[in-house]
């Protein structure tokens, strides 16, 4: 399998276990939509367009007049507030009104506003292309005046250049004269022409600036959008949602896997993967007697095999030539991690494997084996290690072949001290000539140090992981405390892994 299809799996299998941090980040972030849809002030757009007259002796606008045409309709804000009595100034008018040229250049004018009041958006709209159109007729009106006045002065100036060349009497008048007289008559002649233009102009004839299309009252408000800005959320969440995704993964230690538990533990071998699991009808017993052929009690099955084959246990008939049974300790990390489960079911497979087992339960802070075969609370480990009874008064047929539970006792208020007696090597070396394997549940390693004593007593520990609940570091550091006293950490049982053929009819969580 090539590296890419590897990097993929992996990406793929981040989005599937993070499906939920994408789905809620998703489900966020249309609620925010929704919820600045409903919230904003809705605003209405209203716009109306004015077509621009040609320049003086054209016939066409160059798109620099055009867009110098468009900066000078937002100098009459002023006569607009004026004109519609609005209580506000000018750049707060401005803030609301866009002029813009036509996009494909033609000579017209868009003056768009938009106001959280339809009929006030036409209005201004209206009063701002209005204002712009008048200044055209004012300003063609003042050119009118200008022309004429210019002309008057050149009559003037021909007449008495004209009465000046009378007086003279002669037949040709001078040279300098003659010309100044034709430039004074073709200077008039184009100012006749330009007076002719404005007048037309003024006429409001096609060459005059107009209102092509102007502004109505609009029906709906332009925004919000709730449609454009909930998709628009979706997007953005939906890219929040897997960025987050991989964010936690990154930054999560958890282990779900051979591989993280591999990367986490120095190199030690998944020795079992147990389904998650949920109490049958039959009660909180341990779940290879309550349901043997469930995919647990198979996965605990197998996990027993394997133990069995590391510690080389075979059972041996002949108990006077029988060589010393094994002890297996089985610890975690930290609490509810599925240890005092795997302990009592690894016990209750070894047994149906036709080995004598002893199950201790060496947890004196909070034992809870005697619970799950319904064992009174009596005398037990605590009361041996204390030199009050021996281990055969202790010991507690729970009803199964070949299995015997030495139970915690009384919860012991002195817990490290009785565990770093010198009675437990005794207590454990006589367990080994009474059984083929010796299970010990203990506590956990790194909030106590009861599993360390016990640790160094064992032939192996066997380190049960929660599945996504377990931390990597927590693993590693829990190994190098084992591996500091002594101790021979075997490998690591992968707990409540995500299966639904390990699941049963009830909804009650069990396992710790």
């Amino acid at each position: 399998m090539s590296t890419d299809t590897i990097q993929l799996r992996d990406q793929v299998g981040v989005l599937r276990r993070r499906w939920l941090t994408v789905v809620v980040t998703l489900l966020l972030a249309i609620v925010a939509g929704l919820l600045i849809s409903f919230l904003s002030t809705p605003q209405y757009e209203a716009d109306t367009e004015v077509l621009l007259p040609p320049a003086q002796g054209t016939n066409t606008l160059t798109a620099e007049e055009v867009a110098t045409e468009a900066r000078t309709v937002i100098l009459f804000a002023d006569d607009v507030i004026d004109a519609l009595g609005l209580e506000e100034s000018t750049q707060d008018l401005l803030d609301t009104v866009v002029v813009e040229p036509d996009p494909n250049g033609a000579a017209v004018l868009t003056i768009a506003a938009v106001r959280d009041d339809a009929e006030e958006s036409a209005d201004i709209a209206n009063a701002m292309a209005a204002a712009y159109v008048d200044s055209t007729d004012v300003e063609t009106a003042g050119r009118i005046d200008a022309l004429e006045e210019r002309i008057s002065a050149l009559d003037r100036q021909i007449r008495a250049l004209q009465i000046e060349i009378n007086d003279a009497g002669l037949d040709q008048p001078p040279v300098k004269l003659a010309s100044e007289l034709r430039n004074l008559r073709a200077e008039r002649g184009l100012l006749v022409d330009a007076r002719a233009i404005a007048l037309r102009e003024s006429g409001l004839d096609a060459d005059q600036a107009e209102v092509v299309t102007p502004a109505v009252t609009p029906s709906s408000a332009s925004s919000p959008q709730p449609v454009r800005i909930v998709a628009l959320a979706s997007a953005l969440g939906l890219l929040l949602g897997i960025g987050l995704a991989y964010l936690r993964d990154y930054f999560d230690d958890s282990v779900r896997d051979e591989q993280q538990i591999s990367a986490s533990s120095r190199g030690r071998p998944v020795l079992g993967q147990i389904p998650r699991w949920t109490r049958s009808e039959s009660g909180a017993r341990p779940v290879t007697v309550a349901s043997p052929y469930s995919p647990a009690s198979e996965a605990y099955r197998e996990l027993g095999a394997n133990i069995r084959f590391l510690l080389g246990v075979r059972r041996q008939g002949d108990r006077t030539r029988r060589e010393p049974g094994r002890v297996v300790l089985v610890s975690s990390a930290g609490a509810a991690e599925g240890k005092t489960a795997t302990a009592v079911n690894l016990a209750v497979v070894a047994a149906a494997a036709n080995l004598r087992v002893v199950l201790v339960d060496a947890n004196l802070r909070r034992p809870r084996v005697h619970e799950l075969f319904d064992v009174p609370v009596g005398k037990g480990l605590a009361d041996v290690l204390d030199g009050g009874c021996s281990v055969q008064d202790t010991l507690v047929d729970v009803q199964a072949d070949n299995l015997l539970l030495l139970p915690a006792g009384e919860t012991a208020t002195n817990a490290a001290g009785l565990l770093t007696s010198p009675r437990l090597v005794r207590l454990l070396t006589e367990l080994r000539g009474e059984a083929d394997l010796v299970v010990v549940d203990s506590a956990a390693v790194l909030p106590v140090a009861d599993a360390l004593e016990l640790a160094r007593a064992c032939d192996l520990t066997v380190l049960v992981a929660r599945s996504k609940m377990s931390r990597g570091r927590d693993l590693g550091e829990t190994i190098q405390r084992i591996d500091r006293v002594g101790g021979s950490t075997a490998g690591v049982v992968l707990n409540a892994i995500e299966s639904e053929r390990g699941r049963t009819r009830d909804d009650r969580h069990y396992g710790s």
